[in-house]
Protein backbone atom coordinates (compact mmCIF):
# COMPACT_ATOMS: atom_id res chain seq x y z
CA UNK A 1 0.00 0.00 0.00
CA UNK A 2 1.17 3.30 -0.92
CA UNK A 3 1.76 6.10 1.50
CA UNK A 4 -1.04 8.82 1.50
CA UNK A 5 -0.55 12.48 -0.04
CA UNK A 6 -1.49 14.92 2.05
CA UNK A 7 -2.57 18.44 -0.17
CA UNK A 8 -3.31 21.65 1.97
CA UNK A 9 -4.82 24.35 0.13
CA UNK A 10 -4.41 27.78 1.37
CA UNK A 11 -7.70 29.52 2.17
CA UNK A 12 -8.91 31.88 0.48
CA UNK A 13 -7.85 30.04 -2.76
CA UNK A 14 -4.46 32.02 -4.48
CA UNK A 15 -3.35 30.63 -7.93
CA UNK A 16 0.71 30.46 -7.87
CA UNK A 17 2.37 32.34 -10.65
CA UNK A 18 4.86 29.13 -11.74
CA UNK A 19 3.82 26.14 -12.21
CA UNK A 20 3.61 23.84 -9.25
CA UNK A 21 2.27 20.42 -8.51
CA UNK A 22 3.29 16.83 -7.99
CA UNK A 23 3.19 13.39 -10.02
CA UNK A 24 1.61 10.70 -8.46
CA UNK A 25 3.17 7.49 -7.48
CA UNK A 26 2.88 4.35 -9.77
CA UNK A 27 -0.37 2.20 -9.04
CA UNK A 28 -2.76 3.69 -6.61
CA UNK A 29 -2.55 6.60 -4.52
CA UNK A 30 -4.92 7.91 -1.79
CA UNK A 31 -4.71 12.05 -1.70
CA UNK A 32 -6.40 13.68 1.40
CA UNK A 33 -7.16 16.80 0.39
CA UNK A 34 -7.57 19.53 3.13
CA UNK A 35 -9.46 22.71 1.45
CA UNK A 36 -10.90 25.88 3.99
CA UNK A 37 -11.01 23.32 6.69
CA UNK A 38 -12.67 20.57 5.17
CA UNK A 39 -10.77 17.38 4.21
CA UNK A 40 -11.52 15.26 1.05
CA UNK A 41 -10.01 12.14 0.49
CA UNK A 42 -9.28 11.36 -3.55
CA UNK A 43 -8.40 8.08 -4.99
CA UNK A 44 -5.98 7.62 -8.03
CA UNK A 45 -6.45 4.27 -9.89
CA UNK A 46 -4.00 4.68 -13.09
CA UNK A 47 -5.89 5.29 -16.31
CA UNK A 48 -8.94 5.31 -14.96
CA UNK A 49 -8.20 9.39 -13.15
CA UNK A 50 -9.18 10.56 -10.01
CA UNK A 51 -12.34 10.80 -8.03
CA UNK A 52 -13.65 12.12 -4.61
CA UNK A 53 -14.56 8.65 -2.55
CA UNK A 54 -15.25 10.58 1.10
CA UNK A 55 -15.75 13.89 2.87
CA UNK A 56 -14.89 14.80 6.64
CA UNK A 57 -16.41 17.61 8.44
CA UNK A 58 -14.45 20.48 8.97
CA UNK A 59 -12.01 21.07 12.56
CA UNK A 60 -8.77 19.86 12.88
CA UNK A 61 -6.92 16.99 11.80
CA UNK A 62 -8.91 14.45 12.17
CA UNK A 63 -8.11 10.37 13.25
CA UNK A 64 -8.51 7.64 10.87
CA UNK A 65 -11.13 5.94 13.05
CA UNK A 66 -13.48 9.11 12.39
CA UNK A 67 -16.90 8.15 10.57
CA UNK A 68 -16.51 10.79 6.88
CA UNK A 69 -19.95 12.51 6.53
CA UNK A 70 -20.21 11.07 2.57
CA UNK A 71 -18.57 8.64 1.09
CA UNK A 72 -18.75 7.52 -2.86
CA UNK A 73 -17.74 4.79 -4.83
CA UNK A 74 -15.34 4.85 -7.59
CA UNK A 75 -17.42 5.15 -11.07
CA UNK A 76 -17.41 2.30 -12.91
CA UNK A 77 -16.66 3.60 -16.87
CA UNK A 78 -17.02 0.28 -18.54
CA UNK A 79 -18.38 0.36 -22.34
CA UNK A 80 -22.37 -1.55 -21.88
CA UNK A 81 -21.96 -4.31 -24.50
CA UNK A 82 -25.21 -4.59 -26.35
CA UNK A 83 -25.97 -8.82 -26.32
CA UNK A 84 -26.68 -9.43 -30.22
CA UNK A 85 -30.44 -10.03 -30.97
CA UNK A 86 -31.53 -13.74 -31.54
CA UNK A 87 -32.50 -13.24 -34.94
CA UNK A 88 -31.66 -10.47 -37.66
CA UNK A 89 -33.82 -7.48 -38.51
CA UNK A 90 -34.48 -7.02 -42.02
CA UNK A 91 -34.54 -2.96 -41.60
CA UNK A 92 -34.16 -0.71 -38.73
CA UNK A 93 -35.25 2.40 -40.19
CA UNK A 94 -39.12 2.56 -41.93
CA UNK A 95 -39.10 1.69 -45.73
CA UNK A 96 -42.02 3.45 -46.10
CA UNK A 97 -42.11 6.84 -48.40
CA UNK A 98 -44.30 9.28 -50.16
CA UNK A 99 -41.57 10.55 -52.14
CA UNK A 100 -39.30 7.44 -53.26
CA UNK A 101 -42.25 5.17 -53.55
CA UNK A 102 -41.76 4.59 -57.20
CA UNK A 103 -37.96 3.82 -56.02
CA UNK A 104 -38.24 1.22 -53.91
CA UNK A 105 -34.99 -0.31 -55.33
CA UNK A 106 -33.09 2.55 -54.08
CA UNK A 107 -34.94 2.18 -50.58
CA UNK A 108 -34.17 -0.69 -50.27
CA UNK A 109 -30.41 -0.68 -51.12
CA UNK A 110 -30.06 1.95 -48.03
CA UNK A 111 -32.33 0.31 -45.56
CA UNK A 112 -32.19 -3.53 -45.93
CA UNK A 113 -29.56 -5.57 -43.02
CA UNK A 114 -30.10 -8.87 -45.24
CA UNK A 115 -30.26 -10.38 -48.28
CA UNK A 116 -33.60 -12.32 -49.87
CA UNK A 117 -31.69 -15.56 -48.69
CA UNK A 118 -31.68 -14.19 -45.05
CA UNK A 119 -27.62 -13.62 -44.45
CA UNK A 120 -26.63 -10.42 -43.02
CA UNK A 121 -25.60 -7.37 -45.29
CA UNK A 122 -24.32 -4.17 -44.39
CA UNK A 123 -26.80 -1.37 -46.17
CA UNK A 124 -25.65 1.00 -48.61
CA UNK A 125 -25.63 4.42 -49.40
CA UNK A 126 -26.17 6.98 -52.37
CA UNK A 127 -25.14 10.46 -53.49
CA UNK A 128 -26.19 12.90 -55.25
CA UNK A 129 -24.48 16.06 -57.04
CA UNK A 130 -23.85 18.03 -59.63
CA UNK A 131 -21.01 17.33 -62.74
CA UNK A 132 -21.60 21.17 -65.15
CA UNK A 133 -24.86 20.87 -65.70
CA UNK A 134 -25.90 17.16 -65.37
CA UNK A 135 -27.09 15.58 -61.96
CA UNK A 136 -25.07 12.21 -60.69
CA UNK A 137 -26.65 9.70 -58.23
CA UNK A 138 -23.63 7.49 -57.29
CA UNK A 139 -24.61 4.24 -55.66
CA UNK A 140 -22.28 2.50 -53.45
CA UNK A 141 -22.37 -0.99 -51.80
CA UNK A 142 -19.91 -1.72 -48.92
CA UNK A 143 -20.48 -5.48 -48.58
CA UNK A 144 -18.89 -6.13 -52.44
CA UNK A 145 -17.01 -2.85 -52.19
CA UNK A 146 -18.42 -1.43 -55.55
CA UNK A 147 -19.90 1.18 -56.81
CA UNK A 148 -21.47 2.50 -60.14
CA UNK A 149 -22.82 6.10 -61.07
CA UNK A 150 -25.72 7.16 -63.13
CA UNK A 151 -25.82 10.50 -64.78
CA UNK A 152 -29.03 12.32 -66.47
CA UNK A 153 -30.34 15.87 -67.54
CA UNK A 154 -32.82 15.91 -64.49
CA UNK A 155 -32.29 14.63 -60.67
CA UNK A 156 -35.34 12.35 -61.04
CA UNK A 157 -34.29 11.09 -64.11
CA UNK A 158 -31.12 10.34 -62.67
CA UNK A 159 -32.68 8.49 -59.26
CA UNK A 160 -35.22 6.61 -62.12
CA UNK A 161 -32.05 4.96 -63.75
CA UNK A 162 -30.24 4.34 -60.34
CA UNK A 163 -33.26 2.51 -59.09
CA UNK A 164 -33.51 0.30 -62.87
CA UNK A 165 -30.08 -0.40 -62.65
CA UNK A 166 -30.55 -1.55 -58.91
CA UNK A 167 -33.10 -3.58 -59.87
CA UNK A 168 -31.20 -5.55 -62.43
CA UNK A 169 -29.42 -8.61 -62.46
CA UNK A 170 -26.88 -6.46 -64.68
CA UNK A 171 -26.18 -3.62 -62.85
CA UNK A 172 -22.81 -1.89 -63.79
CA UNK A 173 -20.74 -2.14 -60.59
CA UNK A 174 -17.10 -1.29 -60.42
CA UNK A 175 -14.58 -1.87 -57.54
CA UNK A 176 -14.31 0.95 -55.67
CA UNK A 177 -11.02 2.12 -53.89
CA UNK A 178 -12.42 3.80 -50.95
CA UNK A 179 -14.70 1.19 -50.18
CA UNK A 180 -11.64 -1.59 -50.42
CA UNK A 181 -9.58 0.84 -48.50
CA UNK A 182 -12.60 1.04 -45.02
CA UNK A 183 -12.82 -2.87 -45.01
CA UNK A 184 -9.00 -3.71 -44.81
CA UNK A 185 -8.83 -0.93 -42.16
CA UNK A 186 -11.65 -2.59 -40.31
CA UNK A 187 -10.39 -5.73 -40.76
CA UNK A 188 -7.41 -5.02 -38.84
CA UNK A 189 -8.94 -3.30 -36.21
Amino acid sequence: MSRPLVVRVPWPLRLHGRRVGRFFPRGIAHVHLHLGGVRFDLLFRPWKGICVVREYPKGPVLSEGTPALREWSFPVMAIKRRLPSAEPVAHLAPMESDILSGLLPLVEHCAARQYDDGTPREPGWLTIKTTGAAWVVQVKDPDSACSFTAVAATLDKALETAAMLLGSDDAPWEPDRWLLESQKKKKKS
